[in-house]
Order: structure tokens, then C-alpha cells, then sequence
């Protein structure tokens, strides 16, 4: 009988752990999976990209230059980190603006426009991975033909920077078509979108890159981990 009334008592535990199971997996399927910001992005007014919950409390304005070594170096090493640690769960808002200090970055700034939004970060990701390289050969050319770049229109000297440097041949191999990027150096909208951002930022007190705004205020910060704790401590202050 004892044998017999313990095998009852474990086929009903059996039965019962079952249906929790099931009870369980019903209320997971029933729960929607959270919303990853980080994948979520908008243009800019300034002809950079947003990326985030658009209601985020805390409100975080990177400014970077294309021809600047510590911002591809950043943005290299970080970005994916805080896009993951802070702008996934919604938490923050990222907006990436240019910030124009030579005539290069002007090319290079269109160059990562290209494409919209949603083209926007690979861009942006390819420009400063190749950047050792082009920068070098940057570095190389002629006062002269440089005067030419000024001489030669906005669209045409752009044209003339990205064929000296290499950079319209690294972004063809990335897939962008050479026609494309002739029609995105020519959009008087995000080139000036671009030239009042960088205005608005040395009124502003941005005066290098990369330069962090958070909340409206300018940051004075000496390394990521000084970034990640400002971050933080916005987010808690908002909670």
C-alpha cells in the first residue's frame, strides 16, 4: 500500500510540476520581449544620427570630427559599450554630431550623411575604421592642391578630398555606389545642417573632440570611466 500510494503522490507532483511548466512558458510567451533603443535611430538636426528612446530622461550629445585620432580611438573602443550599458534599456538618448575643424571633416561628414539614419553608425563606423589609412595620406598632400580644395566649390573640393585620401574608394567597397556619394556631397541641406551644429557648439563652449554634452551641460571629462559615471549619475538623479 505505502509503495502504492507513493507512486500515486509522484505522478501527481509530476502532473502538477507539468502544468507549472506550461503555466510558465504561456506567461513568458505572453511577455513581450523588451525594446533594444540601441537599434533605434533618427536623423539629427545637425546632420549627425539620434540613437535611443526618444523619452529618454537623460539626453547625451557626442561631438566628434572625423580627422581626430582620440575620436576614432573612442569610438572604437566605447561606443558599442554604451550604447549597450546605457542606451539599449531605453535609459538614454544618443545624438552623434559632427563637429567641423579642417576642410576634410566637411568631406568625411557628408560621407557618413550618406545613406540616411539608417545608414548612418556604418558609416560612421567604416570612416574611423579606415582612418589610419587615410588620414596618413592626408597628411601627405601639397599645400597647393589643398588651396584647390577651397578653390573649387563645396561639392567638387569634397570630391577632390575623398579621391586624394582614399576615402571614396573605402566607402565603395563598403557599398556605397560612387554615384550616391557625388549626390549626397552635393545636399545643401545637411551640409549647412552640419556647418550650424559646429557654430552652436563653439557658442556652446566645445572648443575639441570628442566633447560630451549631458543634459545640456558640457562635460569637462579626462576618460570613459569619467563619462560612464557622469552617465550614471544622470540616470540616477532622474529615477
Amino acid at each position: 500500500m505505502l509503495g502504492k500510494s507513493l507512486s500515486i503522490l509522484c505522478a501527481v507532483a509530476a502532473t502538477m510540476s507539468l502544468a507549472a511548466s506550461a503555466s510558465a512558458a504561456n506567461d513568458s510567451a505572453a511577455q513581450p520581449a523588451s525594446q533594444d533603443w540601441s537599434s533605434v535611430v533618427a536623423p539629427s538636426a545637425y546632420g549627425g544620427v539620434i540613437v535611443g528612446n526618444p523619452d529618454a530622461s537623460v539626453r547625451l550629445v557626442e561631438y566628434i570630427s572625423y580627422t581626430c585620432p582620440q575620436c576614432a580611438d573612442f569610438s572604437q573602443r566605447y561606443d558599442s559599450v554604451m550604447k549597450r550599458d546605457f542606451v539599449a534599456d531605453g535609459a538614454v538618448l544618443l545624438e552623434i554630431r559632427p563637429y567641423l575643424r579642417n576642410i576634410p571633416d566637411y568631406a568625411a561628414s557628408m560621407l557618413a550623411s550618406c545613406g540616411g539614419a539608417e545608414r548612418y553608425l556604418g558609416n560612421h563606423k567604416a570612416i574611423f575604421g579606415a582612418q589610419p589609412v587615410w588620414l596618413a595620406r592626408l597628411k601627405t598632400i601639397a599645400p597647393a592642391r589643398q588651396h584647390q580644395w577651397e578653390e573649387s566649390g563645396a561639392a567638387v573640393g569634397m570630391a577632390m578630398i575623398l579621391a586624394d585620401t582614399g576615402l571614396d574608394r573605402v566607402m565603395t567597397e563598403y557599398g556605397m555606389e560612387p554615384d550616391q556619394i557625388s549626390t549626397c556631397l552635393a545636399d545643401a541641406a545637411t551640409f549647412a545642417a552640419i556647418q550650424a551644429g559646429t557654430k552652436d557648439a563653439r557658442e556652446a563652449g566645445v572648443d575639441g573632440t570628442p566633447s560630451f554634452v549631458l543634459n545640456g551641460q558640457l562635460l569637462n571629462l579626462a576618460s570613459w570611466d569619467d563619462l560612464r559615471l557622469a552617465i550614471a549619475t544622470a540616470i540616477a538623479r532622474k529615477q
